[in-house]
C-alpha cells in the first residue's frame, strides 16, 4: 500500500469513529431530518457505532501494525461504508449517503487489482519463498505449477 493511501485510510477511520462517538452522544445527528429520536433509534444508532468503532479500531491497529493482512479488513471496511450509503440514500438522507461513499472509496480504492503486485511480497519485504517453489508461477518442469 503506498504512504498516501495508508495515510487515506487512517483519517477515514478516525473520521468514522469520530462521528461514530457523536452518534452515541446524540444519535440524532444520524437521523433523516423531521425524524425523531426513539427508544429503537437510539439503540440501532448505538450498535451501529459500536460495530463502527470496534472495525474503526481494528483498521488503525493493522494499519500501523499487521499490514500484511489489510485486505479482508480494507474489503470489509469499505463494504460496510456502502451498505451504510445504501441505508441512507432508501430513508432519504443524501448527504450521509455521500460521506459513506467517500468512505468506502477510500479502503476499496486502496486495494491492488490482481496480478498488480506480488503475492509473495508485502509491505515489509519479499517473503522467504524459495524461488521456483512449487507455487512461483514459472514453467512447469522448473518448478512451476
Amino acid at each position: 500500500m503506498t504512504r498516501p493511501a495508508l495515510w487515506a485510510n487512517a483519517v477515514a477511520a478516525l473520521g468514522t469513529l469520530a462521528f461514530s462517538v457523536v452518534v452515541l452522544v446524540a444519535p440524532g445527528v444520524g437521523l433523516p431530518a423531521g425524524v425523531d429520536v426513539t427508544a429503537g433509534a437510539a439503540i440501532y444508532g448505538g450498535a451501529t457505532a459500536a460495530r463502527s468503532i470496534a472495525l474503526a479500531v481494528v483498521l488503525l491497529v493493522v494499519l500501523a501494525r499487521f499490514r500484511a493482512q489489510l485486505v479482508p479488513l480494507l474489503v470489509v471496511a469499505g463494504l460496510s461504508q456502502l451498505a451504510d450509503a445504501a441505508l441512507h440514500l432508501v430513508n432519504g438522507s443524501p448527504l450521509p449517503a455521500v460521506c459513506a461513499l467517500v468512505l468506502a472509496a477510500v479502503p476499496l480504492g486502496s486495494l491492488r487489482p490482481a496480478g498488480a503486485g506480488s503475492a509473495a511480497t508485502s509491505d515489509r519485504g519479499p517473503s522467504r519463498a524459495r524461488p521456483g517453489g512449487a507455487c512461483s508461477g514459472g514453467p512447469p518442469g522448473r518448478g512451476g505449477a
